[in-house]
């Protein structure tokens, strides 16, 4: 069960560290908070528009080969959010992919709750 919430959390992390830095990443990337809102709703929207495409691969390749694919892909959007975020584009772009990681782990979760 450890694993199956540090996965939940891995996957969510870009967007609640884009909430939990937004004032650092206003002033760095030159963004309003409007458009800071707008980013990380987008990259939610990129992840819902993802979901049954996520919850097909999970049944495919299995709900553990699906949240670590996700957990990987999360774990690069973070490092692209930190390193390479340069502009509002870049943000939304990174987010999008992070929105993607969490519709791949997510059915893949709730798989491996039902069997605990």
């Amino acid at each position: 069960m450890v694993v199956i919430s540090s996965a939940l959390v891995l996957v969510a992390l870009p967007f609640f560290m884009v909430g939990g830095l937004a004032v650092q990443i206003k002033e760095e990337l030159g963004l309003t908070e409007a458009s800071l809102g707008a980013a990380v709703t987008i990259g939610f929207l990129a992840g819902a528009a993802s979901a049954p495409f996520g919850g097909r691969i999970a049944d495919r390749v299995g709900p553990r080969r699906a949240v670590y694919l996700g957990c990987a892909i999360s774990s690069t959007a973070l490092v692209c959010l930190g390193w390479l975020a340069t502009g509002w584009s870049t943000l939304v772009g990174f987010l999008c992919v992070g929105g993607v990681a969490v519709a791949l782990t997510d059915p893949g979760l709730a798989i491996l709750v039902g069997e605990t």
